[in-house]
């Protein structure tokens, strides 16, 4: 078989029904009331533009970016929900890891079979290795993947918020925002890039997040 570029695998993914068949369909925030639904698809494309400016960002302030593994780990964070439906966080946190594993993999194969035969295999190996790296979190470009993640829940809830200040709705944006703080205080290089993202410090967003109730 002939060697399979980054261009070919890019080539194969957005050529096919990879992110935009049933994805497309599956709604999110299910277990909250929303006024503007978002699909799964919706948020993975959000995902990988807020993914792809982090990156950018990183790499233009000196910091060594791969935005081709990034952009493959956005692509796929989420994959099991092609089978699941979006399943509520605190729910996810207490999945076992192999039964986790086992929905990602399920997932994955099935969203290689829609791509051509003859590097089905080495796809979905590719894939799967990616999405046990970005689980891992030990590389920069499964952290921002992360942070990006994060950002797209932020930026839906707060639209939410702003349509109907529901009480389910805000607590949620609440815990999202928590958590992105939590990842500023992890990876040293989102704390560094925090003013340049939100126009304020992290600590005067403590502050200012800190005084509101949720």
């Amino acid at each position: 078989m002939s060697a399979i570029t980054d261009s070919t695998i890019f080539g194969g993914l957005f050529g096919n029904s990879f992110l935009y068949s049933n994805e497309n369909e599956i709604k999110r925030w299910h277990n909250i009331a929303v006024i503007k639904n978002e699909t799964v698809a919706a948020h993975t494309w959000d995902v990988l533009k807020k993914a792809w400016t982090i990156g950018k960002l990183l790499y233009l302030c000196g910091y060594n970016v791969d935005l081709l593994v990034m952009f493959e780990m956005g692509m796929i964070h989420d994959i099991e929900e092609k089978e699941t439906g979006d399943i509520p966080s605190d729910y996810k946190q207490e999945l076992e890891s192999n039964m986790k594993r086992a929905l990602e993999k399920i997932a994955l194969q099935k969203a290689c079979e829609t791509i051509s035969t003859d590097f089905f295999a080495c796809l979905s190996d590719l894939l799967q290795e990616r999405r046990i790296v970005y689980q891992e979190q030990a590389i920069i470009e499964a952290q921002i993947v992360r942070v990006a993640d994060c950002l797209s829940a932020v930026s839906f809830l707060e639209k939410e918020v702003e349509r109907l200040n529901n009480n389910l709705v805000s607590k949620e944006f609440g815990k999202n925002i928590e958590k992105m703080i939590r990842l500023a205080e992890q990876y040293s290089w989102f704390k560094k890039i925090w003013l340049l993202i939100f126009g304020q410090s992290l600590d005067q967003f403590r502050g200012m997040t800190n005084e509101r109730t949720f």
